[in-house]
């Protein structure tokens, strides 16, 4: 049998309205973070279940959100680091996580989005959309005051995504620091026409390059298709730039397909991965390639979900509240494909 409020009191020490107020979401806040987590612990390990219903009726808020996915493929990116921030959030709030897959067509709809807070029984949504975003689908949501924040997504408020130009900034300028003067950067993803209705990564970690570039005295060289570059052709493209007289000695990737490919041909090559060829990838975690490390630019995926449920849970509890965006850094994580340029 799940436990209740008075049994989660005995065992926390409290009294049952203090446990009460505490498990509602409202006013949870109040109380200090130590008392707050002992009351959840214990709530947790009794298997303490809120009644919904009662709970929606006295105050008004179902004690939940909901998770908007698109239906597209590629326009919704939900890593597990990503859900386990989000998930932890709530639970420490006494809240739980709802989800709703719909098409663009539906988003666009009036009326669909604030339909989706009701059957999902949800006071708010973390809208994981992150690209190809349809204008309507956001003058929705703006016009319906809809409590929402956007995960890895830049808005100019409500929001919360990774600082992806800091990333290519700060990975060139390591490798600037290290004696490097041909740092190319490389993107086998987006060609160039494709890099403005792409991802918002695709352009502000290329810029963060250019800037560190830039500001360095250096002449950027980017990397990049020109047409879409299927896998097996990878290699083919990679060995071109560097059989060049004026090859790179450092290399930072948009991902791990430039670095990946780079590390394969630079021991083909002879080369030594670090002081003939540094290389740095930008990821959501740390690149790999037959089982060894390369040094990645790496984000805290936790700390973005985490971030988002945190900003929606102060904009249901504050509507009329438009927080600023919140931009989560990288951090480097060495994989010994790093060093200082050979001389």
């Amino acid at each position: 049998m799940a436990g209740t409020i008075k049994q989660i009191a005995a065992k926390s020490g409290l009294s049952p309205v203090t446990v009460s107020h505490i498990l509602n979401p409202k006013r949870t806040k109040l109380f200090r973070e130590e008392t707050r987590r002992r009351v959840l612990e214990v709530a947790r390990e009794l298997g303490y279940r809120p009644n919904a219903a009662a709970r929606a009726m006295s105050t008004g808020r179902f004690g939940a959100v909901a998770l908007l996915l698109s239906a597209q493929q590629g326009r919704s990116y939900l890593p597990m680091g990503l859900l386990d921030g989000i998930h932890d959030a709530l639970a420490d709030a006494g809240m739980h996580l709802n989800v709703s897959k719909l098409p663009d067509e539906q988003l666009t709809s009036e009326g669909v989005v604030p339909k989706i807070l009701r059957e999902s029984m949800a006071d708010g949504l973390l809208i994981n959309y992150t690209d190809h975003i349809p204008d309507r689908m956001i003058t929705l949501i703006e016009e319906y005051s809809i409590p929402s924040v956007w995960i890895n997504s830049k808005q100019r408020g409500d929001c919360v995504h990774p600082d992806d130009f800091a990333a290519g900034r700060d990975a060139t300028q390591r490798l600037i620091g290290l004696g490097h003067r041909r740092i190319a950067y490389a993107d086998y993803v987006y060609t160039p026409r494709q890099v403005k209705s792409a991802h918002y990564s695709a352009a502000d970690r290329q810029a963060g390059y250019e800037q560190a570039m830039n500001a360095a005295g250096l002449a950027p060289r980017i990397l990049r298709p020109k047409k879409p570059l299927p896998a097996e052709r990878r290699l083919d493209f990679t060995c071109r730039w560097m059989a060049a007289d004026d090859r790179p000695t450092a290399l930072v990737g948009y991902g791990q397909h430039p670095v990946v490919a780079a590390w394969v041909l630079a021991r083909e090559q002879g080369l030594t991965v670090g002081p003939d060829l540094s290389l740095i990838a930008i990821a959501d975690r740390q690149v790999t390639v037959a089982g060894m490390p390369i040094s990645s630019m790496v984000v805290d995926e936790g700390a973005v979900g985490r971030g988002a449920t945190e900003m929606l849970l102060d904009t249901i509890d504050s509507p009329e509240q438009v927080s600023p965006p919140q931009a989560v850094r990288f951090e480097y994580r060495d994989g010994g494909t790093v060093a200082a340029v050979r001389t």
